[in-house]
């Protein structure tokens, strides 16, 4: 009888580090959605992107003509699950190619110029998540 209070205790420890990682997710595609989203490459040759083929959220509707692909920046991990994080990128029925993080990180940042600070921003946003997930391995989550 003493296993049901421990499993329950368990499965709601489960639980809450699965909401808190959505909560995450939100938090940081909110704090600076000019990091994440749709980039225009047109300045580029050639964007390193991360699949060959386009990705769609949801497929279009049948007699909609064809949307031109989106190369687009995302949350590491929300491309494996597209279907589900497609809508905060406002691109469910849009072909998509996701860029590489070493290209964004590399090329696309540095061009757009570090007068609009967004180079800057997005290091800081990468030093806070190492430091939370820092602080969560230090608690043992």
């Amino acid at each position: 009888m003493r296993k049901y209070p421990v499993l329950a205790a368990l499965a709601l420890g489960v639980l809450t580090s699965v909401v808190y990682a959505q909560d995450r997710e939100r938090r940081e595609f909110a704090m600076d959605t000019s990091l994440y989203g749709q980039l225009d490459v047109s300045a580029f040759k050639s964007p390193a992107v991360a699949n060959t083929r386009p990705v769609f959220g949801h497929e279009p509707q049948s007699g909609q003509s064809p949307k031109a692909p989106a190369y687009l920046h995302v949350i590491p991990g929300h491309e494996s699950k597209w279907s589900a994080t497609c809508r905060l990128y406002q691109a469910c029925e849009v072909p998509v190619y996701f860029v590489k993080e070493a290209w964004f990180v590399h090329v696309y940042l540095p061009s757009a110029g570090s007068h609009d600070g967004r180079e800057q921003r997005y290091r800081e946003v990468m030093r806070r998540a190492r430091d939370e997930r820092s602080a969560l391995q230090d608690y043992g989550e």
